[in-house]
Order: C-alpha cells, then structure tokens, then sequence
C-alpha cells in the first residue's frame, strides 16, 4: 500500500498519527483493526509512530462486544483502566437507543445534556494527550510529520460537564428550512453542544501549538465532513449540501506568504489536495498515480494567483460537480438532477432545472456541460 504517509518517511521524515484515523473500517468488529497499544498496521501505512483509537460510537459497540473487558484498543483500554466502561457504555446507550440509531437519525442530537465522564477521560481530550506525548518523545534529528484525528464534533451529542458550562447560556441561529418536531431550545441546545466540541478541540490546538516551533512548521485544520443540523430537515454527514461538503480549511505557517497570512480565498481546493500539498512542501518527488487528480496548493500559499477548477465529490448513490458557484448534482435520494447557484442561492433552495423558462434551460444545460467536461484545473 503506498499512502502519502509512507512517501514522507521514505524521505526522511518522523510520522506520528493520533486518534480516530478510520483508515481499517473494513476490519471485523473481533479484530477491529487496532490492538491495545493502538498501532497495527502502523508499519503498513507508514507510521514510526501511532495510537490509533476508536470514536465514540465504535468504542460503544466494542464495550458491548466485549463486555468481560477483554478490550483489543487503546481508548477503551483506558476507560476499563479507570473503572469507567460501565458509565460510558449506559451513557452512550442512552444517547443511540441501545446502538439501533442509524446515520441521519435525529436521535443521534436530541439528547444533548452532559456525560457523566470528567474531563481526562473524554475522547477527544484523550487523543490530545497522546499527540502530546507522541510529540515529546520524538526524535530532535530529523523532521516529523504528525496528524491528529479527533471524533469530535460528531454524534452521539455528548460533551463533559465542564464544557457544558462554557455554553449553556449562549444563543445559535436555528436551522434553515427545519422540517420535524425539534423545539427552538432543542436546536439551540444541539448547536450548543457541537460548539462546545469545536471549542474543545481548538483549545486542544492551542495546547499542541505551544508544544512546537512554529517557525517552521507548517500547520493545517480540517474535516472530513460538515453537519447538517437540522437544515433541510437533515441530520447528517453524508449528504452533497453545503453544510456537509463544505468544511473549514485553516493553515498556518513560514511556507503561507507573509501578505496572505489572516486572509481567506474563494480558490476551489479539495481534502484530496492536502496529501499532494504535504508532498510538494516535504519535498517529495514521487507522486503516485492515485494522486492525479490531486493538486499542490503551496503556489496558492505562496501567494501565485489560483486558476479556476471544478471539483468533484461522491459518496453512496451521488456525484456532484462544483466550480465555486454552481453545483451539480446527480443520483441523491432518487431525486431529479440537481443544479445550484450557491453564490445567489446559498442554501440551495431552488433546482435550476425545474424552471420552465426555454433559454434559461439552455443556459443551464450549458452550464452543466462545462462542469462536466472540466474535472481539472483551466488554464
């Protein structure tokens, strides 16, 4: 298997992994895919170092599979060393109906009160730890490469008392276009608790930062998925709407040109970019061919003026194709070809192609042909 991971240590490079990196989901749930200290298969995708953990609703179904404590992973491993298993496993069985809950089930978020677990036994604050002790006990003499995988922010809607504390009072917008029985102080509550997983994590952020020489280190933030929320009347991950495709991107660091530092672009990038970028910015000069569609964006942080592109993103049954402004789907939900403007229409509420309009449909037929026809970079 040859991941960008693996390309990095072949070039010299220390590389650490933390958390919840969903890279053996095909595993069986006897094995799992980790062991107790967190890292088999560590030499396999290119790891010197790895704590490879479970998120909160898998550790739920290993707790249940295992319930001698006979655990094979490391988070719970050390839910089991503090006597804690049986608290996280009622707790968590209360928030996902005994694990029946399924993805985009609204009763992943209603229950938002929270955990009965302090502070040092929370996931996320976990996964901090260990970056941290990765961090400290990796060499001085050569350069490193670590990625932090968190759970959060992410269902089952559970957070500690302590964060709770800093939310409780504050107010979030409602969801847009709501269809269900959610009460306004149910949303705000639900809006309330993913914040305060971000905040968590940002403080985490800051915790690691301090812990390195940001002088030349080159640090990135980012997701694999958004949240609905609510919005559409949608409580998912996996869906091809702006608040599940579009996900932050923050970096930081001495390769990101110096007038462009506190800035935003509206350049079209794409998370499979950023293992082409780690590459380019390591230095290295193998790209695999999987990577093709995949572009370097360090000239973007260098400050060269970015070029227009259409992405393209699919998951189960749909594709969509994007170029900043208009979004084209196909194959959601059964549902009729999909076409946005997101620059007028930012929450996606009207399909272009149900107009009735002779030359507008022709404009847009247009429209679909070129985002069809250019997956790449335009010069």
């Amino acid at each position: 298997m040859t991941t960008y991971y693996k390309l990095l240590q072949e070039a010299g490079y220390h590389t650490m992994a933390v958390g919840k990196l969903d890279l053996n989901k095909n595993d069986t749930l006897n094995s799992f895919g980790w062991n107790h200290e967190g890292n088999l298969h560590a030499e396999e995708w290119g790891f010197s170092d790895m704590v490879n953990c479970v998120g909160v609703f898998e550790s739920y179904f290993l707790t249940e599979a295992y319930p001698n404590g006979s655990y094979i992973e490391p988070y719970t491993d050390y839910l089991l060393e503090h006597n804690a298993t049986d608290v996280f496993l009622n707790d968590t069985r209360s928030r996902t109906d005994g694990g029946n809950t399924k993805i985009g089930d609204p009763r992943f978020y209603k229950d938002a009160y929270p955990n009965p677990l302090p502070d040092d036994l929370y996931n996320d604050n976990w996964v901090a730890d260990q970056a941290l002790r990765l961090l400290s006990e990796k060499p001085n003499d050569k350069e490193w490469f670590m990625i932090v995988n968190w759970n959060g922010p992410h269902y089952p809607m559970s957070i500690t008392e302590s964060m709770y504390g800093r939310i409780q009072n504050r107010s979030f917008p409602q969801p847009v276009d709501y269809t269900g029985n959610f009460t306004a102080e149910m949303h705000n509550r639900t809006r309330a608790d993913y914040a305060a997983m971000i905040e968590n994590i940002d403080a985490h952020i800051g915790r690691i930062l301090a812990a390195v020489n940001m002088s030349d280190t080159l640090v990135v933030f980012a997701s694999d998925h958004g949240e609905m929320l609510g919005d559409r009347g949608l409580w998912a991950t996996d869906v091809p709407f702006q608040p599940s495709v579009n996900v932050p991107l923050v970096i930081a660091g001495d390769v990101v040109n110096e007038s462009l530092r506190g800035t935003s672009t509206d350049a079209g990038v794409s998370l499979i970019d950023l293992a082409r970028t780690f590459l380019d910015v390591g230095e290295v000069q193998t790209v695999p061919a999987q990577m093709s569609e995949a572009y370097s964006f360090r000239p973007l942080l260098e400050g060269e003026p970015h070029k227009k592109r259409v992405l393209r993103s699919a998951l189960g049954t749909w594709k969509l194709w994007f170029d900043g402004r208009y979004k084209y789907v196909i194959g959601y939900s059964d549902d009729e070809p999909m076409l946005f403007d997101v620059e007028t229409d930012p929450h996606e509420r009207t399909n272009l192609l149900l107009s009735t309009n002779t030359t507008e449909l022709a404009h847009y037929a247009s429209i679909i042909q070129w985002l069809l026809g250019k997956g790449k970079v335009v010069q």
